[in-house]
């Protein structure tokens, strides 16, 4: 249980402190000299003079504390065994326990070995067996996600958004939207990462015999990574192979495998979410009023999602995607050809236009939203029973389609190929005029906007042929027949995961570059007997940056006569907010009367703001979508006093119409006899409800009325005695 002092930089210590038989574990200091001390059997020793003296305190729950951290106010956090949380805010006199509301924590997570406080309320714990704990009122509840198998031994919150993780087997994880989503950054070993920290922008990572330092930004969206010094040579361990990374512009990804990105009522599948990092969701666009069924066993046995009937879905996808081309894939097949329009995979246009493709049948279409050229292919799409991997690559001036590694058609189509007509929707099963249908299973759709090369598309073909049980339909001179999956990226080749070079000497690797997800540069490397590769040393820099898209649309409007319209911007991260603005432009509806998901056409659109930089901007010129709602009205209607009648039945005087764009509206059509009915028929001052209010004139439909009240007098009916005509007969 000793402590040492260091003056000069670590160039010489001193003992200053000692515990008998005691272990500590981990020292933490917010300012020179206010620090906390900890180690097992419940040691917690707190200074606030550098060291020159020590308070031992209990902080009320038997455990190995591991770690602490003095947030704001000087209030300090220790996290252990046992489920330790505990805090205090008088320096160690009495604590509080915060381990009460962990969430869906499962029994066997007991250890915990990281916190990090980013204020009073938001921080996070980690723990064994991928725990990850977050709160954001101060430790009162958290909670609980698992993200790996792996111990996780340090935490640290870069910023509000950006949490950093290390532990055990090199584990090194990112999360870059406050603990929601984490992906995993390859660190080059699988010693155990025990502990992190950031000093001056500058990220240290340390373990058994490993040091890293990493270059942090927090300006940019992906983590730069600086150099790796490795102390002793160490297993690489190449990433499994990652779809991500066999091409660029991968712009869709729906996955019936991937459950967590299926949205289920029962068995009913209500959206169905993308995996391509464009969080796109596809949700019910045909005119069915039921949704496709999740099928466990739809595909080869393998989950799949069946359509039915006018099922069809649409994904939200701005103008402008594919520019110079266009690659899709397609795990499916038909279960029913008896229908009545004709089969239809996947559409992009509007009305029965293309822009810039369309697809159905035999038929094939390409085009600009206005004009198109058709062609046919040999694939029908009406007769698809069988279990079919279709490949869809078009281009301005080509098609070509491959069903299970086969090249079906290929095509010359010259046509004006543009993606700046009609709806921003990606259309799955159906089209814009739901004149074309699906009936069968679909269980994974990949959407390029580029036209990928043949050494792409094969591995991309292989893929999917090994995860749905298709390998057996690839023709015999497919190169990934066999299912294993060669990945060349900027000169490094991956065969199942398992690294290797051209270019290697007397056992030696040499200039090794691996680009995806971050950028390797390995040196000065050998083979061992068993072609394992092992490092003296690696250097990481700065991956490439990823810009995120900003999306333009129209802010829907109340009717008011006019085409002009707001445009606003999506895709901006809150960090960014007032940084990115727009400094310039305009924008028209086609006409000013109501609709949803109306074309606007927007000219001369700048953008301006610090931030600007960070993105992919919308074009100057270009198309989006907004709505313009009914405008409410709300006349003044007079009604005259009626005499009694028997009846609730009244009728009006007068009106008032305002609030109205001239010539709109030319009148109220009140011949309707239950136009205005009295509340209660009898005598007196009565309420009068107004309803079936019928507006007429040249662009009435631009508006709407709510039914309504009036008042007016229900008065006495007079009544007249009079006398019948007769003879009075005198008895007497």
């Amino acid at each position: 249980g000793s402590v040492l002092y260091s003056s000069n930089g670590g160039a010489s210590w001193s003992l200053i402190y000692r515990l008998k038989d005691i272990y500590l574990s981990n020292l933490y200091f917010k300012t020179r000299n206010f620090g906390v001390i900890n180690g097992y059997t419940n040691t917690v020793l707190i200074t606030r003079d550098a060291g020159v003296s020590f308070t031992n305190v209990f902080p009320g729950i038997n455990a190995y504390y591991d770690q602490a951290f003095i947030s704001l106010s000087d209030k300090i956090f220790l996290v252990g065994t046992n489920r330790a949380i505990v805090t205090t805010t008088d320096y160690g006199i009495t604590w509080s326990l915060l381990n009460t509301n962990l969430g869906s924590i499962t029994d066997d997570i007991q250890h915990f070995y990281s916190i990090y406080m980013f204020n009073l309320n938001i921080g996070f714990i980690v723990g064994e067996r991928g725990a990850v704990l977050k709160t954001i009122n101060g430790g009162q509840s958290w909670t609980y996600k698992n993200i790996t198998t792996n111990d996780l031994k340090s935490v640290i919150m870069l910023d509000q958004n950006n949490i950093m993780v290390v532990g055990s087997n090199g584990s090194i994880f990112l999360s870059k939207d406050s603990g929601e989503k984490w992906s995993q950054i390859p660190s080059g070993t699988t010693q155990n990462l025990n502990y992190i920290n950031i000093i001056r922008n500058t990220i240290r990572i340390s373990g058994n015999g490993f040091i890293a330092r990493l270059n942090y930004n927090p300006n940019n969206i992906y983590l730069p990574i600086g150099t790796l010094n490795l102390t002793s040579p160490i297993p690489f361990v190449q990433p499994e192979f990652n779809l991500l990374n066999v091409a660029d512009g991968l712009v869709l990804w729906l996955d019936a495998n991937d459950n967590t990105t299926l949205i289920l009522n029962n068995n009913s599948l209500l959206q169905w979410n993308d995996k391509s990092g464009f969080n796109r969701s596809a949700t019910k666009y045909g005119t069915d009023n039921g949704n496709p069924n999740y099928l466990s066993t739809g595909f080869n046995n393998l989950p799949g999602i069946q359509f039915n009937s006018n099922q069809g879905f649409s994904v939200p996808m701005p103008f402008g995607t594919f520019i110079t081309g266009i690659t899709m894939f397609v795990v499916f097949k038909v279960t029913d050809t008896s229908i009545l329009y004709e089969t239809g995979l996947l559409s992009r246009g509007y009305l029965d236009k293309p822009a810039p493709f369309d697809m159905y049948g035999t038929t094939r279409l390409q085009g600009n939203g206005t004009t198109s050229v058709t062609g046919t292919s040999t694939f029908n799409l009406n007769a698809a029973m069988g279990i079919n991997m279709m490949m869809i690559r078009v281009a301005p001036n080509s098609w070509t389609e491959n069903v299970n590694g086969n090249q079906l058609y290929n095509a010359n189509i010259t046509s004006l190929f543009a993606d700046n007509n009609g709806n921003s929707r990606l259309f799955i099963g159906t089209r814009y005029d739901n004149k074309t249908t699906f009936i069968g299973v679909i269980s994974e759709v990949l959407v390029y906007n580029s036209s990928l090369t043949t050494n792409q598309i094969q591995i991309i073909e292989g893929y999917l042929a090994k995860k749905w049980n298709m390998l057996p339909n690839l023709p015999s001179n497919h190169p990934y027949k066999s299912g294993v999956l060669v990945q060349t990226i900027s000169g490094i080749t991956t065969v199942n995961s398992t690294l290797y070079s051209s270019i290697i000497t007397n056992n030696i690797v040499s200039n090794i570059n691996y680009l995806a997800p971050n950028q390797y540069k390995i040196t000065a490397n050998y083979l061992t007997p068993n072609n394992t590769v092992f490092l003296n040393s690696i250097s990481i820099s700065s991956p490439i940056l990823i810009q995120p898209v900003l999306n333009v649309y129209g802010v829907s409007k109340i009717y008011n006569g006019s085409t002009t319209v707001e445009l606003s911007l999506s895709g901006i991260l809150s960090r960014d907010i007032g940084n990115v603005f727009f400094s310039n432009y305009s924008a028209n509806y086609n006409d000013s009367d109501i609709g949803d998901y109306k074309l606007i056409t927007y000219n001369n659109l700048i953008l301006g703001g610090s931030a600007v930089g960070n993105y992919v901007v919308p074009p100057q010129n270009g198309f989006t979508l907004g709505s313009i709602f009914k405008k409410e009205i709300t006349p003044v209607f007079y009604f005259n006093d009626k005499i009694y009648d028997g009846t609730p039945l009244t009728s009006i005087s007068s009106y008032i119409l305002s609030n109205v764009v001239l010539t709109d509206i030319s009148y109220i059509d009140i011949s309707n006899v239950y136009f205005s009915i009295f509340r209660n028929k009898n005598v007196g001052y009565t309420i009068i409800d107004i309803s079936n209010i019928i507006l007429i004139g040249s662009r009435a439909n631009n508006y709407f009325i709510r039914s309504t009240t009036s008042a007016a007098n229900i008065i006495r009916k007079t009544l007249t005695p009079y006398a019948n005509d007769s003879i009075m007969i005198n008895p007497h």
